[in-house]
């Protein structure tokens, strides 16, 4: 773990800014091109089920946060995850971003429910630690993540990519609930 302000929201972007898997194709989220798929997973309850935010329920309640979220440049450290053969279709999100203590860099995921179970998170959240570990010069060992407690799946996929769970604890969550949390960081033997 890196010290205190090492890595700031206001001074890092993502770099690169396409990735490319076996199967997936990672690009730097862009509004008006990802919105569409965006608002589907803001209002979908399984989506949102463990992201800790309840949905959206309208379209225009979505745009408005969405809008809000892309004027503050919330959206700069997404990636939109596209399968080869479906170039088009944007089938979730993967963000790599530092932390608000500055300490570690975050990885995270959503997925539309027709793609879970096929690899796709792991692949996803893999090729973006490897890529943007190197292209933006922070070592591996300083990405971490959070996973809501319950939520096995997740956590698995975190661990294919080399995080382990180090503790759990309780986080209050923006639909003002508090939830118990699995904490994980990069398991130093697999560092570069």
């Amino acid at each position: 773990m890196a010290a205190h302000d090492t890595y700031s929201r206001e001074a890092m972007s993502l770099k690169p800014l396409a990735i490319r898997t076996d199967r997936l194709i990672l690009r730097k989220m862009l509004f008006e091109r990802d919105m569409d798929a965006f608002v589907k997973m803001r209002m979908d309850p399984q989506v949102m089920q463990f992201i800790g935010m309840p949905p959206v329920k309208t379209l225009a309640e979505c745009r408005t946060e969405a809008q809000k979220k892309n004027t503050n440049q919330d959206f700069k450290f997404f990636y939109s995850i596209f399968p080869k053969e479906e170039d088009q279709t944007m089938i979730g999100l993967v963000i790599m971003r530092p932390m608000p203590e500055g300490d570690t860099m975050e990885v995270g995921y959503w997925l539309m429910p027709p793609y879970w179970g096929k690899g796709y998170a792991t692949e996803a959240a893999s090729a973006v630690c490897q890529a943007c570990a190197e292209a933006m010069d922070f070592p591996l060992i300083d990405i971490s993540a959070h996973v809501m407690a319950g939520n096995g799946a997740s956590r698995r996929v975190l661990e294919k990519v080399g995080l382990e769970v180090t503790r759990s604890s309780s986080m209050d969550v923006p639909n003002g609930k508090s939830v118990d949390v699995w904490w994980l960081n990069w398991k130093e033997e697999t560092t570069r």
